[in-house]
């Protein structure tokens, strides 16, 4: 919740509240959801809404270091909960006290973000990205609908975790509003589901296509099983061992890719480094 991220395309992870997401008993993506078997992990109740006690601040302190420019809010909750209505106001006046940190907000609650936007939003803040999570062609259809009329700099689409071909191409003939941003990323975790590479190549070619910047995650822990490396202990002679016995079972580690799922852009077309 504090300083490091495990998302790879921010330095930190913002959690100015925890817990209370009920996404895991509407959305099929949230069976399996990464944050509740977090928290539990850390001995906090993913049912009850928390606010951070030593995180609400952090951001004030991160913009004073100029490593961090990228920041993900609320990875162990959402930030346009309904229960949050009264912390939300000081959280919107953290990102406007820090325009040198952008906040990169996903949300599986689209429909809620109007009515909850801080006074002076206008057209959108140019710190504040908005991001709608989906993952199957229903839940995108009816997430990315809600967003069309949401005034924002940079919105965008998180397909988390990606589990079924999208048809994307198709998905953007439709739409008025495109998205300014695409981030894909396949599931991790012991009861992870299957991502095919070939949905991911279909999401990234409609980007292109569209002059869409896309963001490849990671390939999720199916791949991460399935794809075999040849290495070699010292003294020994090579051996064929999977991207997860090296360790990589997330499968976020782009040298064991296919080569035209290695893009990794933000908004603007500006390529981050691996290092970031």
């Amino acid at each position: 919740m504090g300083k490091k991220s495990g998302i790879n395309y921010a330095r930190a992870s913002w959690s100015p509240w925890y817990g209370g997401c009920d996404g895991y008993k509407i959305f099929t993506e949230c069976e399996h959801c990464y944050a509740r078997a977090q928290m539990r992990r850390f001995g906090k109740d993913p049912d009850k809404l928390t606010r951070g006690k030593t995180t609400f601040q952090k951001p004030l302190f991160w913009a004073k270091d100029p490593a961090i420019k990228h920041v993900f809010v609320c990875p162990w909750s959402d930030f346009f909960l309904p229960a949050a209505d009264p912390w939300r106001p000081e959280a919107w006046e953290i990102m406007r006290e820090t325009p040198g940190l952008t906040y990169i907000i996903p949300t599986k609650k689209p429909e809620l973000i109007l009515e909850r936007l801080p006074e002076g939003w206008g057209a959108g803040w140019p710190n504040v990205w908005l991001l709608v999570s989906a993952g199957t062609r229903a839940t995108l259809k009816m997430h990315w609908g809600a967003m069309q009329d949401v005034p924002a700099k940079v919105k965008g689409l998180s397909l988390a975790p990606l589990l079924e071909h999208l048809l994307f191409s198709g998905f953007l003939r439709d739409w008025r509003v495109q998205p300014d941003w695409v981030v894909i990323e396949g599931e991790s975790g012991s009861e992870a589901r299957m991502c095919i590479n070939t949905w991911m190549l279909d999401v990234v070619w409609g980007c292109r296509k569209a002059n869409i910047p896309v963001w490849v995650k990671q390939l999720g822990t199916h791949h991460a099983k399935e794809t075999s490396v040849k290495v070699s202990e010292r003294h020994q002679p090579l051996e064929a061992k999977s991207v997860y016995q090296l360790g990589d079972r997330a499968a976020s580690d782009m040298q064991y890719w296919p080569e035209d799922l290695r893009i990794r852009q933000l908004p603007g077309h500006y390529e981050l480094s691996k290092e970031h």
